[in-house]
């Protein structure tokens, strides 16, 4: 079974606020992940990275398939 996983930016004002107005602080680029698997529940969660493709590569090196 192939592991897929969808990682996108979430913009960030200048003091780390989403367009929602929740926090998450200043720092590297922010990425929202959604790990699709069929026979379990699906995870996700934000991960700090300086760009998509360190991302992206985050997550191909463990074996998932990464779509946008």
């Amino acid at each position: 079974m192939e592991k897929i996983v969808k990682v996108s930016r979430v913009r960030l004002d200048g003091q780390g606020y989403d367009r929602g107005g929740r926090y998450f602080g200043v720092g590297p680029r922010l990425f929202h992940f959604e790990v699709e698997q069929a026979f379990y529940n699906d995870e996700s969660g934000y991960m700090r990275a300086h760009s998509y493709q360190e991302a992206r590569n985050h997550f191909k090196s463990k074996g998932y398939k990464v779509l946008r």
